[in-house]
This record gives C-alpha cells, structure tokens and sequence, in this order.
C-alpha cells in the first residue's frame, strides 16, 4: 500500500518540477495533450515549439492551454499526494521585440536546445497564466493569484536541467 507523504512547496526546488511536463491544447476532436520544455521568462512560461507539430496547430487557432507542473514522482508515494501546479491561459508567439532577451532564457533554462534555434519551423510562444491552481497533495489546494505565482516564479532557478535531466527523461517516464 502507497503511504501519504506530505510534501511542503518550497520555490527553491522548481528545478525539480522542470522537466518537459503536459500541454494541454484544443484540437479539432477536443483536448489534446503532449509534453513541451519550457522556460520561465518575466513570469510567463516559454516554449519553444515547431510549427510543423499539431499541438502547434491548435494554440493557432486557439490560444487558450493548460499546462500541469508536477514533482518528480516519489517511491512509494501515491502521485495524488505529489504537489503539482495546474495552470491555464493564452500562449501567443513572442513578438520581434522580445525575442532575443526570451531566447537568452530560455537557453539559460535549456541550453541542449540550441540546435533547435536554427530550424526555421521552431518558434518561440510566451504562456501567460490566467487561473493557477496549486495542489500540494491531500487536502491541500488553493488558487494562487498573478501576483503569488510572479513572486514565485522570481525564484525558479534552473541548475543542471538539461545536462542532468533531459539525458535522464526514459527513467522519469518509467517512474511515472
């Protein structure tokens, strides 16, 4: 039997919430989900995705997604007990004027993705949250105002994601 292990939030261990998590867009049969890297940039998250991909597609036609951060999964502990961040918004293509300030975050957060830069169907799109709901297990849920998620988004720090990390995503999924 799985035990319940409380787990507090604490914004100085984003770095554990930042691998490629669930995107949620509306496709032409309903949602559809898929996993995207993202970036902190001025609040908002940053993904960097290729046009050429349906989910891509969708936040064309409409803009509105869902994104779900979650904790690492924990041995022996039931996942509904995991914190996690269910957010929701609009996701537009980051204007000219942004992009190389964006960019320099992103790579800052993901720098194994700059190869991906020089593909002509990758842009960058900025996430604006509207409705963040944060979960921190059992009982415990609250929704989070604008200004709670930017001051605790100031402190996402971005240690080792991708040399750490993304090399080691076959083992996330198998734990997931």
């Amino acid at each position: 039997m799985l035990q319940r292990r409380r787990r507090a939030f604490k914004p100085t261990e984003w770095d554990d919430y930042l691998f490629p998590r669930p995107l949620a867009t509306l496709g032409e049969h309903g949602p559809e989900t898929t996993m995207a890297p993202f970036a902190i940039y001025q609040g908002n998250l940053l993904f960097h995705l290729s046009t050429l991909a349906r989910h891509t597609t969708n936040i064309e036609r409409d803009g509105n997604i869902g994104v779900m951060i979650c904790s690492p999964l924990i041995e022996g502990c039931s996942a509904l007990a995991l914190p996690r961040l269910s957010l929701q918004g609009a996701v537009t293509a980051l204007p000219n004027d942004q992009l190389i300030m964006a960019k320099q975050a992103y790579l800052a957060a993901i720098p194994d993705a700059e190869a991906l830069f020089s593909f002509a169907d990758f842009r960058l799109y900025q996430f604006t949250p509207a409705y963040i709901h944060w979960i921190g297990g059992f009982g415990k849920a609250r929704k989070l105002t604008y200004d709670q998620w930017l001051r605790a988004a100031e402190k996402i720090k971005y240690p080792g994601y991708a040399q750490d990390r993304s090399l080691d995503s076959r083992r996330q999924i198998k734990r997931i």
